[in-house]
């Protein structure tokens, strides 16, 4: 797909409107809105991201793939609280995925020290 060889080139904006066109004539795929969602977090255009991201949800409530970006992307905003959600949600339905596990102890560690930071 065009979308993802211009992700590959770091071409972000070109890569969108590729996808943009793609998700137009296929509106049901979900793997369409995850790429362009990472095409925008790329650009750190974080909560349009986390729009697609949940576009692909909506269209699967399974599709671990947009939970575990959407997780990845929620922590970069430092909500890590929804991303340990987000993880959790992949972990249901793959409970050997050891990336997520690490990403999800990581952000569950950086929670810890938020909510530390907000105590003292």
């Amino acid at each position: 797909h065009k979308g993802e060889a211009l992700r590959g080139l770091k071409q972000f904006e070109r890569a969108i409107e590729c996808y943009d066109k793609a998700i137009h004539l296929n509106p049901n795929s979900q793997s369409l809105f995850v790429s362009k969602g990472l095409a925008l977090n790329s650009l750190k255009l974080y909560e349009e991201a986390i729009d697609c991201y949940d576009a692909a949800i909506r269209l699967d409530r399974n599709y671990s793939r947009a939970y575990h970006h959407k997780g990845t992307t929620l922590r970069t905003l430092q909500k890590y609280r929804q991303a340990i959600e987000c993880y959790d949600k992949v972990l249901q339905t793959d409970p050997d995925n050891t990336q997520v596990s690490e990403e999800r102890e990581k952000t569950r560690v950086l929670l810890q020290f938020q909510e530390d930071q907000q105590r003292s």
